[in-house]
């Protein structure tokens, strides 16, 4: 395998890994305020619901954007096994951070409806 081979695709990879970050570290800082809620004790409540759901399209996006990754790749004809492996690895972990935060927000949301309804009745 020559040298010149993964060059051509070092300054797509580095551009393609700063869109990429940008998804992440909102989702992170979504997850911060999320923590930050249940710091002060509001631990179930549609809001923080609301937030996990968006943290699952975000790492949705993620994996679409990796699915588009995989495509160029193959495309190209400029593909790695090492490359495919740990596109498809973060793929696999995009998409069950996406299934796992979607099914927290359901619960979460679940648990708020019987919160309030707790709160209402004495």
């Amino acid at each position: 395998m020559d040298s010149n081979f993964l060059k051509v695709l070092y300054k797509p990879f580095i551009a393609f890994i700063w869109i990429t970050g940008i998804p992440y570290f909102y989702a992170l800082c979504i997850g911060w305020s999320i923590c930050s809620d249940i710091n002060v004790g509001n631990d179930f409540t549609l809001k923080n619901a609301k937030r996990l759901k968006r943290i699952s399209v975000l790492a949705m996006t993620e994996g679409v954007l990796y699915v588009i990754a995989l495509l160029y790749v193959f495309i190209s004809g400029n593909y790695n096994t090492n490359l495919l492996m740990v596109l498809l690895l973060i793929l696999f972990f995009a998409v069950v951070i996406s299934v796992f935060t979607s099914l927290l927000s359901y619960l979460m949301g679940k648990a708020s409806e019987i919160k309030q309804d707790n709160e209402l009745t004495i």
